[in-house]
């Protein structure tokens, strides 16, 4: 989104930030000159029912490499929110990835 009004505003090349409303608060994107975006999301949301999730957690209560699975194969995922839910899988090789 913050690539999309930089263009419209003709900021292409140039530092531009711009205040974004969305359903989880406001964020200020920044579209560096270099083309690639920063923005301060806010702190993760890693607790289970929070996020939400109904994985298994830890004692903690957060969702930490839960057995999930997907057409017959299983995948420890992790949890987290960023305004949305996002179940996490960590690999060492993504091209070996079969998405």
């Amino acid at each position: 989104m913050a690539q999309f009004v930089a263009q419209l505003e003709g900021r292409g090349g140039t530092t531009f930030s711009t205040t974004i409303h969305t359903g989880a608060g406001t964020i200020i994107p920044e579209v560096l000159e270099s083309g690639l975006i920063k923005v301060d999301m806010g702190p993760p949301i890693l607790e289970g029912p929070k996020v939400p999730t109904t994985l298994p957690c830890n004692a903690d209560g957060v969702c930490l490499n839960a057995p999930l699975t997907i057409d017959g194969k299983e995948y420890a995922v992790s949890c987290v929110s960023m305004g949305n839910p996002h179940a996490v899988v960590f690999v060492d090789d993504l091209e070996a990835l079969d998405l």
